[in-house]
């Protein structure tokens, strides 16, 4: 088998089981899986700072067992 074919393989992306009885909005977990980028629409050092924010979210939905509201205001480029 081919490396290439590998790669196509639909993967299914989970949390760890920390955050089992947090609620996290369906618009939160597409930012889960998103990749590491450099620049782009963000800017020239990329994402980073929009996947820190997503980081200190998740913290803060572990204490609250939610996100806490408002989230969407506090993250940088992510109408992009």
């Amino acid at each position: 088998m081919a490396l290439g074919s590998q790669i196509n393989k639909n993967v299914k992306a989970g949390l760890s089981p920390i955050y089992q009885d947090v609620y996290f909005d369906p618009k939160f977990v597409l930012l889960l899986t998103m990749p590491i980028q450099r620049g782009g629409l963000c800017g020239i050092v990329g994402n980073s700072l929009l996947l820190m924010q997503r980081d200190m979210l998740m913290d803060e939905a572990k204490m609250l067992g939610q996100l806490p509201e408002g989230w969407q205001d506090e993250m940088q480029c992510f109408s992009h």
